[in-house]
């Protein structure tokens, strides 16, 4: 009888270390994943170059900008199905520079306005990127530039907030949404 108990712990003792280390091997593949290399990420994005060098002319004076790391991202509508945007992240001369553009967008409700965010899992954080400029009926846009790189933050979304809240998170609802996965 003993024995047979012995048997037991022993077999129970098995599962327990085989469920753990199933468990390290599907975290560690997990965030493998979501610390992938940002160049095999440009590398499935055939549109839009891994890196370019554009020149600019200003009043005789020629800029070299260096570009890289350009991808884009389609932000969908999940809230009335009024309107999509675009998302372009990319490195200019070492900064990271995010442009949020929509299309066919309604006008905000008075008091209101269009909010830009970025955001990552794990560790959990979001970046206000600003409240979005209206350019044309429909279209909105706000570009922001920062010194930190973001490019491994995959999540970019809008949504409507109040024009007097200094918000640091979204309290509104999400009009717009998509990712760089």
């Amino acid at each position: 009888m003993k024995n047979m108990s012995n048997q037991r712990g022993s077999t129970a003792l098995m599962v327990i270390i085989i469920v753990l280390l199933l468990i390290i091997i599907g975290g560690g593949a997990y965030y493998l994943f979501m610390k992938k290399d940002t160049t095999s990420d440009a590398s499935k994005t055939s549109a839009t170059p891994s890196e370019t060098t554009t020149s600019e002319e200003t009043t005789g004076n020629t800029n070299t900008n260096t570009v890289s790391n350009q991808k884009s991202a389609q932000l969908i509508n999940v809230l009335d199905g009024q309107g999509t945007g675009t998302a372009v992240h990319k490195t200019v001369n070492g900064k990271y520079v995010l442009t949020i553009t929509t299309q066919n967008l309604p006008k905000s409700e008075s008091g209101k306005q269009y909010v830009g965010w970025i955001e990552k899992k794990i560790p959990f954080s979001q970046i206000k990127v600003g409240a979005l400029d209206k350019e044309k009926d429909g279209v909105f846009a706000v570009e922001f530039t920062s010194d930190t790189d973001y490019s491994l933050w995959r999540f970019v979304y809008v949504t409507i907030e109040n024009e007097k809240d200094s918000v640091t998170a979204p309290t509104g609802p999400k009009v717009l949404d998509g990712n760089w996965l």
